[in-house]
């Protein structure tokens, strides 16, 4: 009987800690907001402004700098239990015109949205579906839904015909905007700006009687180069480069290359260096080549003085560099 009675409080015991942890169970998933697939959608447009007020480069820019324009735009969905986001949509357009993306009615969102132009010569955007790469080499005129992949990002620039290598150093202008926190309910347009992710670097060579002079761009990053020869005939450098940095700081580090190749003999560099350089800003150097023949010098000369100009958008730096 005795046995019988401890037998009968064992299963009470048990029976009141299942009902306690139930009801523990309960009350802590009535504060998780439920994810359902079945969830009331609303189609929100797309408008995207560009923010290119100040022009950084000598020559004017003509329409062939702006050719095939690449909208790039990511949308992840923000978890509202952890405020972590998940892939949700990207799509790469060659206008926004009548561009619209489906969003749940209840959830917010994460926006990013890049512009650059020529884009597809030279590179890709990729993404990953059930565990298989996707190559976007052109556009897709439309929003792709992630249910079982991911995109791998609008500054995710991806070098053509090449297994993984990525760029973090294009050469023309480019554009960046993102939105922390889009809420469907609140908004019935996307308004987003787009602010210039590019600077701007014009050398000038006085002096130069022969052989070539030649200039490379390198992110110290990824070691990509954007390369430029200068001659008797062209001994001006004016060009704009997007630069990865610039998507979350206003300056940011570059090495610059500058070498004198003469016809017959060995080159001598001129400049070799980290230099700072600024987003929507210019960056202008001026090098005075001189004949050191007679001096029997062999690039034994090398003062650099810097001088800020008066336009606001540039930085100039003369060179005095003595060859043979």
């Amino acid at each position: 009987m005795k046995l019988l009675n401890l037998l009968t409080m064992a299963l009470m015991a048990i029976f009141v800690s299942v009902n306690i942890t139930s009801c523990s169970s309960d009350e802590e998933s009535e504060e998780l907001i439920p994810v359902e697939d079945d969830e009331e959608y609303v189609e929100i447009p797309l408008k995207l402004s560009i923010n290119a007020s100040i022009d950084i480069t000598d020559e004017p820019i003509t329409k062939s700098d702006y050719d095939n324009p690449v909208y790039a735009i990511e949308v992840r969905e923000i978890n509202p239990n952890t405020s972590e986001s998940d892939y949700y949509a990207y799509g790469i357009f060659e206008d926004l015109d009548n561009i619209s993306v489906r969003l749940k009615k209840n959830r917010e969102y994460k926006i990013e949205a890049v512009l650059l132009y020529d884009f597809f010569s030279k590179w890709e955007f990729r993404a990953n579906d059930s565990h298989e790469y996707v190559y976007h080499k052109t556009y897709t005129d439309a929003f792709i839904y992630l249910k079982d992949g991911f995109f791998y990002g609008v500054t995710d620039l991806f070098i053509s015909n090449t297994d993984y290598y990525s760029t973090d150093l294009l050469e023309g202008d480019g554009f960046y905007g993102k939105i922390d926190n889009f809420s469907p309910l609140s908004n019935v347009v996307c308004s987003l700006e787009l602010k210039r992710i590019a600077s701007a670097i014009e050398v000038d060579i006085e002096g130069l009687t022969g052989g070539e002079i030649q200039c490379r761009i390198n992110s110290p990053h990824t070691n990509i180069e954007l390369e430029y020869q200068l001659t008797l005939s062209k001994p001006i450098l004016s060009t704009m480069f997007v630069f990865e940095d610039f998507v979350t700081n206003v300056e940011a580090n570059v090495r610059l290359y500058i070498d004198y190749v003469p016809n017959i003999g060995e080159g001598i560099s001129l400049v070799s260096g980290s230099y700072k350089f600024a987003k929507n800003k210019r960056k202008k150097i001026h090098i005075k080549l001189i004949d050191g023949e007679t001096s029997g010098e062999l690039n034994t000369s090398f003062n650099i003085t810097r001088e800020n100009v008066e336009f606001i958008d540039e930085e100039q730096i003369d060179l005095d560099c003595t060859i043979n």
